[in-house]
């Protein structure tokens, strides 16, 4: 058991009502990806790990995770954890971790990682285009902040897919 897969819809509706909700305890975002990645981008009020590879992760989510225990200690619920990385691949590996391992009830990954949440707001974009429905310019605001990184010659034509109006 790797947690509970949101779809790009999904995850963009929890993270925005976190965001505008102060009920506790609030979500804990994970970026599940190496420091030279979290670099170029990065979800609103998400958590890097700082590894340097995939190796360092285990560790780097102890740390992460001790830390946010002892912030909200007085908390009777645990804190639901959103996990997300370029593709999805490395958040399967991380979200049974985070569950058979340290024992986290409630983990939360990106389906298709960072890739399928760019490829939504893309055919959001397009939709609101099409129609001028106000909904549809809400739901495209994006969370992420900067780059995807790609392992190949895609990053030097990346776009940005943070909406900066």
């Amino acid at each position: 058991d790797c947690g509970v897969e949101l779809t790009a819809k999904e995850w963009h509706a929890q993270l925005q009502q976190s965001t505008v909700t102060t009920t506790k305890p609030s979500p804990l975002i994970l970026d599940c990806r190496n420091t030279y990645e979290s670099d170029e981008g990065i979800f609103q009020n998400a958590i890097p790990l700082g590894t340097q590879t995939f190796s360092d992760t285990w560790d780097a989510l102890k740390d992460k995770l001790s830390l946010q225990k002892q912030q909200n200690e007085e908390e009777q619920e645990q804190p639901p954890v959103y996990i997300y990385c370029t593709g999805g691949i490395r958040c399967v590996k991380v979200g049974a971790y985070l569950k058979q391992q340290l024992g986290i009830q409630d983990v939360r990954s990106l389906r298709h990682g960072i890739v399928g949440y760019e490829r939504w707001i893309n055919d959001v974009e397009e939709g609101k285009k099409k129609d001028d429905n106000d909904d549809a310019k809400n739901e495209a605001k994006s969370l992420w902040l900067g780059k995807n990184y790609h392992f190949d010659q895609r990053n030097r034509n990346q776009k940005e897919i943070v909406d900066q109006k």
